[in-house]
């Protein structure tokens, strides 16, 4: 009878063909990170405007900010989501100062640059359709 629609968690928000999770909890981008490959999830990777705002609309806590998965690597001179793709500044626009050490916060409507031992609450993400995309390099 055709493929059985996945369904999220419960608690997780789903919007297209992804589920999202909001953690309760404050930490360093390492810890989130790592927290998120606990739920089989990876932290936040936002392919486009529309999805952001579909996220902000969902957190009610718009005041915190969250860390999602693209940090800035010295090797790089770059911003990078961690699965390895590189960060398109025509989709999104990091404030902030940038340096080695800097990971990315969805803050209000921008998106921050921090230093990744601050503390924030987290953002993972799960997809559905169980086509992973990893990128080696």
């Amino acid at each position: 009878t055709g493929s059985a629609k996945l369904e999220c968690p419960q608690d997780w928000l789903s919007h297209r063909d992804k589920c999202f999770h909001v953690s309760q909890v404050s930490n360093t981008w390492k810890e989130g990170r790592i927290d998120c490959d606990k739920k089989g999830a990876t932290l936040l990777l936002i392919q486009d405007q529309e999805e952001l705002r579909f996220l902000l609309d969902s957190i009610k806590e718009k005041y915190n900010s969250f860390w999602i998965g693209l940090s800035y690597t010295l090797t790089d001179m770059n911003w990078k989501w961690i699965n390895g793709t590189a960060f398109n500044s025509d989709v999104l626009k990091i404030t902030g100062v940038t340096e080695n050490g800097s990971c990315a916060a969805i803050s209000g409507e921008k998106v921050t640059s921090e230093g990744c031992s601050s503390d924030n609450r987290w953002i993972c993400q799960k997809e559905l359709n169980g086509t992973h995309h990893h990128h080696h390099h």
